[in-house]
Formats: structure tokens, sequence, C-alpha cells
């Protein structure tokens, strides 16, 4: 397994806080959410994510950076553009745990602290690339789902 290719796209994950939620003004099935990065600017972010809840923490992507599933399973390099969701741009992306190569599951986003995958979330900070929050078995399972594709990686 290339574990280079995977930290190269893995860089552009990163952990945030979800402190509010609202109904899209436009859209039943969507919300826009704002979430902190560990900045003073909160970063606001469409999405349909049907499990999300104020004080989850997430995996999130902002525009220009690449989308995991396809560049680790396909070499595709698809960057992540800014998007207009019935009236609101939406320029980042939660990230579910089939995006991020962590098997198939698509229900919902992946919350860090129902994973596993944080050794003590209190230590976790907000805006920071996912690796450097995450316990090993974060990339142990990317390499374990990958293995198990029958797509080149």
């Amino acid at each position: 397994m290339d574990i280079e290719k995977i930290s190269k796209v893995l860089e552009g994950v990163l952990v945030g806080k979800i402190t509010d939620i609202q109904k899209h003004p436009n859209a039943d099935k969507l919300i826009l959410l704002n979430l902190d990065v560990g900045s003073e600017t909160k970063r606001q972010i469409v999405t349909g994510a049907p499990n999300v809840k104020t004080g989850n923490t997430v995996c999130f992507i902002t525009a220009g950076n690449l989308l995991p599933r396809p560049y680790l399973t396909e070499g595709k390099e698809i960057i992540l553009q800014p998007r207009d969701l019935r009236g609101i741009i939406s320029d980042a992306m939660l990230m579910a745990p089939d995006e991020l190569c962590l098997g198939d599951d698509h229900l919902g986003v992946l919350i860090l602290e129902e994973s596993g995958y944080l050794e003590n979330v209190k230590a976790v900070k907000l805006g920071e690339p996912i690796l450097k929050c995450v316990n090993k078995k974060f990339v142990e399972d990317i390499i374990k789902y990958l293995s198990s594709r029958t797509e080149k990686f």
C-alpha cells in the first residue's frame, strides 16, 4: 500500500466542530451548519447529512482539495469546487466514511466521537489535518479497505 499517497490526499481533510444547525431556506432536505475550524471565522456548509448534531466533531475538506475516494481508488484527481446549493454557496464538504475509504457507508458523515479513531476528543485541535488527530487504526482501516477492492491503488 502506498502510505505516501494516502497521506497526500488526507492532508486536505481537516477537523471541525458543528456549532449551529439551521434549515436551508430553499430546500427541505438540506441544512446549513456552522463549523468551528479553530479560527475566528466559522465556516458555513450546506449538507444533506441526516446524522449531524450540534457539538459533533467531523471531518471536512475545503474547495481546492482532492476528494479522497476517487483519488485513492481510481487515481482520479477530482478537486472539490464551491457549489451553489439552492442559492447558498458551500465551499467545503463534510466527509462520510465511504468518501474517506473507510468502507461503503454513505448514510451520513463520519462523527469522530463515535468512530473509535480519536484517542482523546478534548485534545483535538480544530482546523488540524485529520492525520494529526486520529489513532493509527484510522489509516489501517483505509489500507484494509483499499486492499479488499479490485481497483488498483
